[in-house]
């Protein structure tokens, strides 16, 4: 488990699934799901999106040319670092679909 919570970059991931972290439905973009696809809908959910696979088709895809995915975190944290995991460019069917902007929103009760 701790191999996959310290990824490369050598820190604590607290946006792991395996690690406590989950989505936030009411905060998150509505999943695209292809009309021909046999895959299993759990496939196609945002739970992809905060687990370390990054292999080719475990990925999140959302409607749209833009999206948001609210984290819930296992805990309170002091964000220091963020990174944004994508296949490398050999690999990717289409690079256009990897994320290029992204804003970083905080928010505690």
């Amino acid at each position: 488990w701790i191999r996959r919570a310290a990824d490369y970059v050598g820190l604590r991931d607290f946006a792991l699934y395996d690690g406590g972290a989950s989505h936030i439905p009411s905060w998150t973009s509505d999943t695209f799901r292809p009309e021909h696809s046999a895959e299993d809908s759990d496939s196609y959910s945002p739970h992809e999106a905060l687990d370390s696979n990054t292999q080719v088709g475990h990925c999140w895809p959302f409607t749209g040319a833009s999206g948001q995915l609210g984290i819930a975190l296992p805990e309170p944290v002091n964000i220091t670092h963020v990174t944004i995991d994508h296949i490398p460019r050999a690999l990717a069917p289409d690079i256009r679909s990897a994320p290029r902007r992204f804003f970083l929103w905080g928010y505690s009760d």
